[in-house]
């Protein structure tokens, strides 16, 4: 499961920065920073941001254990806090309709 930010003019270059992508009614923090990379805390779960080629990022699920319909539910605010907070073109990756496991 993978967001890419595409064309994404500001920084995420520290901590703080990171802290940017976690939805404001979700409980989150950013956990570490280091060479373009970082991890973000959203609910029970952990996601990695990696940057790619000049203005371009991927968020990307790595860890956590929740339902899926709680995650289904952080999924969709997740897309609604980058679309409205970042100016960026996203492409999402690993979400299929229909899917009983989503």
């Amino acid at each position: 499961m993978r967001i890419e930010l595409q064309h994404y003019e500001g920084d995420l270059q520290n901590l703080k920065d990171l802290e940017k992508i976690i939805p404001e009614k979700r409980k989150g923090k950013a956990l570490n920073y280091g060479q373009g990379e970082g991890q973000v805390q959203i609910d029970e779960t952990v996601w990695g941001i990696y940057f790619g080629r000049k203005e371009q990022y991927f968020i990307q699920y790595e860890e956590g254990s929740i339902s899926p319909s709680r995650f289904k539910e952080l999924w969709q605010d997740m897309i609604d806090h980058l679309t409205v907070n970042f100016t960026a073109d996203l492409t999402i990756d690993g979400i299929h309709e229909g899917d009983p496991n989503v």
